[in-house]
């Protein structure tokens, strides 16, 4: 498991048979750090849990495209991005939100290995 932590917040990305533990400084922002961090694993990434603040389409694209599930949970008030489609991870987020609960989902997700 990867993990960085920005103050209180706290992000994993799930590798096979891997931990990884950095802290940075404050300067820059959780969901800016993202793509940064998520380029300097050469390993196959499995998950990347987060939280609402990496609610962001730069955090999906970025987790996306290296094939990882994405575990974030959407905003409260999210809506659903209907240009994105059915498929995106966002999307399905939502859905699966609607369908049993935000603690269910965080459950069935595998969210909470984040912590």
């Amino acid at each position: 498991m990867f993990t960085r932590c920005f103050g209180s917040c706290l992000q994993s990305i799930v590798l096979t048979n891997s931990f990884y533990a950095i802290v940075s400084t404050n300067n820059l922002s959780d969901d800016s750090a993202l793509s940064e961090v998520l380029d300097a694993i050469e390993e196959n990434i499995e998950a990347v849990s987060a939280d609402g603040a990496y609610d962001k389409r730069k955090c999906y694209d970025a987790i996306s495209s290296r094939g990882a599930q994405v575990n974030i949970p959407p905003r409260h008030d999210a809506q659903y991005w209907p240009q994105e489609g059915d498929n995106h991870p966002r999307n399905q987020n939502l859905v699966r939100i609607e369908q049993v609960g935000r603690s269910q989902w965080k459950h069935e997700s595998g969210y909470h290995r984040r912590s």
